[in-house]
């Protein structure tokens, strides 16, 4: 594998607006990757289709990978693109051979994991079982690592109650270790924390943390068993690196003379945090493998797509540690990683000073090429200034690569095209794609493990009633523990009493405990948790409908909804005649007609940064300084909300050279040259102004009589200044009414048609994150409140 060389494209030349392809294959060692890769470029720059080649090319020499796909474009490398006759000619179009798209497709062997989902091959993430399972070795900081892993998913952050209550985890899960006896799940630790309770034993912790506090925590534990993300630790296949890799033997493993892609699509995970908690699980079972498994070699490639949002520059998620430590050890284990972010100004500096190679595509932002400058400068000092200038000039597909270990110099070079059909690929392709390939190889795996807690809480001390004695002859006294000393008549053993036949017996091994019936508190935890996955899986439904998927009557199903909607864990709309009920926890918004998922933009100013901000609007007066009579105003909060807008996405011919813009505007006809382009732009949901963004200045609304009559693709809009994500609506926080009078997608459409000439592909609502600011007057007194984009941290004004 070391002498492999991947093939990522063919150089262009340096100079123009784009270049022009050369036809010298630009070929990267696969020893490059043991220092890590990382692909950068705004969105549409094609970085993701760089890493998918990247993937393809390692999977060709034999290497296994395993991908995190956080949007589901990594999916469709199991699609792939020679299986018809147009597939064919448009690979024979771009210069591939449809023979290396065949032979891909029968040498990788493709498996779309979905954590806590039975859409694809379902993935569990018991991070106990990572610290305990055969690769842990003599990783002496596992446990620390694991206990902070479950402290993040259950909300304790890295205040003093985060810090308490890892230390309790930590000392125990130790403890258990040292003791032989470690809790290799999650269920297991909280079977033994709950002992120690009942038993009194959670005295000697308070040293460490409130013992009330513990309790709490406890219960909050225990829930992880029974709410909605039980699944991730009862249900599906066990984070095991050789499993997911495609080693060992059985029907998981990968076919002989085939390679493993691993793709985990953590868009199955509802949460944010949940996905942190995930790759935080993995990363450490990643780390524990690759130290039990050494290698000087590259053995194994670990690819995450968008790593932004786990590896931030202030904000600290519980994966961020453990990524950090993969990056900065991995190369010395053969484990090669490769990451791609379209916002390089988002992801903290030291995890990017660990990746030795580089491929720079598109970037427009001053954030962005600010951050990148210093690498530049680093690893291609005398090209520096000509890169910068020409990144933001870089067309789609377009690269400039610095590995300086490789090449003395920087190689401009324009990606091949994909052996596989690049898509993005829902749960409902997914599915299908399960069903006809992977869902009978891993059969066992798609059936909810059942926790058998009852043992594991009965056994304290499991040592004294393990002996069985065997009845063979033993010269000295000492083994008869089983009898009484004074022993009944030992003289009369040849009397046919029932005595001495007892004494000449084994001990009778002692009746193995009885199950733990479960109280009436946990069975109604338990029936909580079916009914709210029956309304999960069924909703939204009336009560009728609940009803008959529950298997109960119509009446307890309408008491069973009122009791889950008291408690906020139900929502309830009216549609038509009926009241409809759906799980809150799924984040859907059925009561507005929204979708399931909607795009979000990703902040990037954080609270404490919108603070900070916001006190720099806080009006003072000199009078009130002088006198000591503090500030005129106060900021009493900071609170992210999202506002609404529309983004139209559409393509257009432009004309090409400036010769050819003058001739059209001063003589009123086109020139010969044209481009098709691909673009959005960004309107008022109620007003439909066009909203246009300046790195700078922000975000502004411009009134038709005041926008510039220019190709759409020229307006400044927000593609490269944000990443998009898609999140279910229900966890954000919005004003519902600028939903229900948003224009309609009609009206949206004769509003561009009116402004433009391009043909819409699609016409999308996306929310965009604001910093809701409220603050006190003092004199006169009063409140007033401020808005701030989470981008820049810029003031908006939103009609």
């Amino acid at each position: 594998m070391s002498e492999a060389e991947l093939e990522l494209g063919r150089r262009r030349e340096a100079g123009g607006e784009a270049g022009r392809e050369r036809g010298e294959t630009v070929e990267l060692p696969a020893r490059a990757l043991l220092r890590h890769a990382m692909a950068l470029g705004s969105s549409g720059s094609g970085k993701t289709v760089l890493s998918k080649v990247v993937v393809e090319e390692v999977v060709r020499a034999g290497l296994p990978a395993l991908c995190l796909d956080p949007q589901g474009d990594l999916c469709s490398l199991a699609l792939s693109a020679h299986d018809d006759e147009e597939a064919r000619a448009a690979l024979e179009a771009r210069g591939v051979d449809p023979e290396l798209a065949r032979r891909f497709a029968e040498d990788a062997d493709v498996v779309v994991f979905t954590p806590a989902s039975t859409r694809g091959v379902p993935l569990g993430a018991d991070p106990l079982a990572a610290s305990s399972g055969p690769d842990a070795g003599e990783d002496e900081e596992r446990w620390t690592r694991a206990a902070g892993t479950l402290a993040a998913l259950l909300g304790y952050a890295g205040d003093d109650d985060g810090e308490g209550f890892m230390a309790v985890l930590a000392t125990v899960l130790e403890a258990r270790a040292e003791a032989g006896e470690a809790l290799t799940s999650v269920g297991a630790l909280t079977d033994h924390l709950v002992t120690l309770d009942e038993a009194g034993g959670l005295d000697p912790y308070a040293r460490f943390w409130s013992v009330d506090k513990l309790r709490k925590a406890i219960r909050k534990l225990a829930r992880l068993e029974v709410g909605p993300r039980r699944k991730l630790f009862r249900l599906g296949v066990p984070l095991d690196i050789d499993l997911l890799l495609g080693r060992g033997s059985g029907p998981e493993a990968a076919p002989p003379g085939k390679t493993r892609v691993a793709i985990v699509h953590l868009n199955s995970l509802h949460s944010q945090e949940d996905k942190e908690f995930l790759v935080a699980a993995l990363a450490e079972r990643l780390y524990a493998w690759m130290l039990a498994n050494p290698s000087a070699e590259p053995q194994a490639l670990f690819y995450l797509d968008e790593v932004a949002p786990y590896v931030p520059p202030v904000r600290k998620p519980r994966c961020k540690d453990s990524l950090q430590l993969l990056f900065k050890q991995a190369r010395k284990y053969g484990l090669c990683c490769l990451m791609a972010t379209q916002n390089p100004g988002d992801v903290d500096y030291r995890a990017m000073a660990q990746f030795g190679t580089w491929a720079l595509g598109r970037l427009t932002t001053r954030q962005d090429l600010k951050k990148v400058e210093p690498t530049i400068k680093a690893l291609a000092p005398a090209a520096c200034d000509a890169i910068m200038a020409e990144l933001p000039r870089l067309r789609p597909g377009q690269f400039v690569l610095l590995s300086p270990d490789h090449f003395e110099d920087p190689v401009r070079f324009q990606t091949r095209w994909l052996l596989t059909r690049h898509e993005t690929l829902d749960e409902g392709r997914i599915a299908e794609l399960a069903d006809a390939r992977w869902r009978e190889r891993f059969a066992p795996y798609h059936k909810p493990r059942v926790a058998k807690a009852a043992p594991a809480k009965v056994e304290p001390e499991p040592v004294a009633v393990e002996p069985a004695p065997e009845p063979e002859p033993a010269p000295e006294p000492a083994p008869k523990p089983e009898l009484p000393l004074p022993a009944p008549a030992p003289v009369e053993v040849s009397a046919p009493e029932p005595a001495p036949v007892e004494a000449s017996k084994p001990a009778p091994a002692p009746k193995p405990a009885k199950p733990k019936k479960p109280t009436r508190a946990e069975r109604e935890a338990q029936a909580q948790a079916d009914q709210l996955e029956t309304l999960r899986v069924a909703g939204p439904v009336d009560a009728k409908g609940f009803a008959a998927a529950a298997g109960c009557s119509v009446s307890k199903a309408r008491r069973d909804l009122d009791r889950l909607e008291s408690a906020g864990l139900v929502g309830r709309f009216k549609r038509g005649r009926s009241a409809h009920y759906w799980a809150r926890d799924t984040g859907a918004r059925p009561d507005l007609d929204m979708p399931e998922k909607v795009l979000v933009a990703t902040p990037r100013i954080g609270q404490q940064q919108a603070t900070v901000l916001g006190q720099s609007l806080v009006k003072t007066s000199v009078v009130g300084a002088l006198r000591g009579t503090g500030p005129v105003e106060t900021l009493v909060h900071a609170s992210l909300v999202h506002a609404l807008l529309y983004r139209v996405e559409f393509e257009e011919r432009v004309a090409v050279g400036l010769l050819d813009r003058i001739g059209g505007l001063v003589g009123g006809q086109r020139g010969g040259g044209h481009e098709l382009r691909l673009g959005s732009v960004y309107l008022h949901p109620q007003t439909l102004a066009l909203s246009v963004w300046e790195p700078g200045r922000g975000l502004a609304f411009v009134e038709a009589e005041r926008e510039i009559r220019s190709p759409a693709s020229d307006v400044r809009d927000l593609d490269d200044a944000v990443r998009f994500v898609a999140l279910p609506p229900g966890g954000l926080r919005f004003d519902e009414s600028r939903w229900q009078t948003r224009a309609s997608p009609e009206a949206v459409q004769a509003a561009f048609a009116a402004r433009w000439e391009g043909r819409i592909l699609a016409v999308r609502p996306v929310f965009l994150p604001l910093w809701k600011l409220l603050i006190r007057r003092h004199e006169p007194a009063g409140m007033r409140i401020a808005m701030i984009d989470a981008i820049e941290g810029l003031g908006v004004e939103w009609p």
